[in-house]
């Protein structure tokens, strides 16, 4: 079985870090190829990670929406389908792919060319959120979808949306390495009570709400319980001198966190910069948030931190991965209070969080665990070649 990738370029975020896992679990069973989109700084930082990878190869493929800045543009899908993809198509042919596997919903101007040209099937990955809304491009992206997609895997129950009527649409939880996030906080000082966020740095992410919640827990717990919150994933020093390559609101986005960090005058909070490995951070805390505008309560950071034995109160009411009250604190609403309110009651109810940190692992090692996983995608190409 020969399975070509595309990948909108590496990057630290879920989509590749669940393209390093699955290639890991699949490197028995299949024979692999990726194409990445160019980002030539990350790509070549990260693609020795993709080492059961046949070959790698960059393309300078468009995609018709940008999750991770927020935004989408006529401009952007018109430039999409103007693109050229024989030099993708000559590479199927080459290679004799059998499944293309779309790893990101971003390529759906791709999909008619790949299968009028090749025998390939493809199968897609439902990673970057497609807009909720009646407009051109989301009408394109689903069409595209649905129309050429042999199967549909959507990370999460909102991912459904568009395809849950199909029968060749299954959900598939991204998978996390729990052999890699291990339980215990052994470093933890006593009487301490540690919270933290692991979050790219984008205005999506909830930065500023931290912030806000975290100023309101300061007030409630003051002179009462020590709190300790740290905010992982900020730019690593020196991003200031290399701010010509970052987009304006990115750079506009850093200072107005950093003024509402001087403003609050949050002395416990420590802003740690961006990290691929999180295990040695996240392992010392006790709380952990999710604080996303889109209110999805899901995502590789959640995982980890279930995985590591973190209670964790995330926005929004999918109980996709989160159980509220038993495996986790779900919140519907961006309110500062209310989240802050939530967290008082772990933070003054310690078996509380022992319970849901127990569970949360648990309910990782069942349904997100790479041996699950790895059964989960063998079972859909199977079934793709067969159809």
């Amino acid at each position: 079985m020969r399975v070509l990738f595309i990948q909108q370029g590496l990057g630290y975020g879920g989509a590749s870090q669940s393209l390093i896992q699955m290639q890991k679990c699949l490197k028995d069973d299949v024979e692999m190829f990726t194409i990445l989109k160019k980002n030539r700084r990350l790509n070549q930082k990260l693609r020795h990670l993709l080492i059961h990878s046949k070959e790698i190869v960059e393309m300078d493929i468009p995609g018709v929406y940008h999750y991770s800045e927020g935004k989408s543009s006529q401009e952007d899908l018109d430039y999409a389908m103007e693109y050229d993809a024989q030099e993708l198509i000559d590479f199927i042919l080459d290679k004799q792919i059998d499944i293309v596997h779309v790893n990101a919903s971003v390529f759906s101007n791709l999909y008619e060319d790949i299968k009028s040209k090749t025998n390939a099937k493809i199968v897609t990955h439902i990673r970057e959120v497609i807009p909720q809304s009646d407009d051109t491009i989301t009408r394109f992206m689903v069409k595209e979808i649905r129309q050429f997609s042999d199967w549909i895997i959507p990370i999460a129950q909102e991912e459904m949306y568009y395809f849950s009527d199909l029968p060749q649409c299954q959900m598939v939880i991204n998978p996390v390495d729990t052999s890699v996030f291990c339980l215990g906080k052994a470093m933890t000082e006593q009487g301490v009570i540690r919270l933290g966020m692991v979050a790219n740095f984008n205005p999506l992410k909830g930065h500023l709400l931290f912030l806000e919640v975290a100023s309101i827990l300061n007030q409630m717990n003051a002179g009462a319980q020590i709190l300790q919150f740290e905010m992982l994933g900020l730019p690593k020093p020196g991003f200031l001198h290399y701010k010509a390559w970052l987009p304006l609101k990115r750079f506009a986005y850093y200072r107005e966190v950093m003024s509402k960090y001087k403003s609050l005058q949050l002395q416990n909070v420590r802003l740690l910069p961006f990290r691929t490995e999180v295990q040695s951070v996240i392992q010392h805390w006790h709380i952990g948030l999710r604080l996303e505008k889109s209110m999805m309560p899901w995502g590789r950071d959640v995982l980890e931190l279930m995985s590591s034995g973190v209670a964790v109160v995330a926005v929004g009411n999918s109980e996709v991965v989160i159980q509220n009250g038993t495996s986790g604190i779900l919140v519907d609403s961006l309110d500062a209070q209310s989240i802050a309110a939530k967290i008082q009651e772990l933070i003054v109810d310690a078996e509380k969080r022992k319970s849901i940190a127990t569970i949360a692992r648990q309910w990782v090692e069942e349904n997100a665990s790479v041996p699950v996983y790895r059964e989960q995608i063998l079972s859909i190409y199977k079934k793709v070649l067969t159809t």
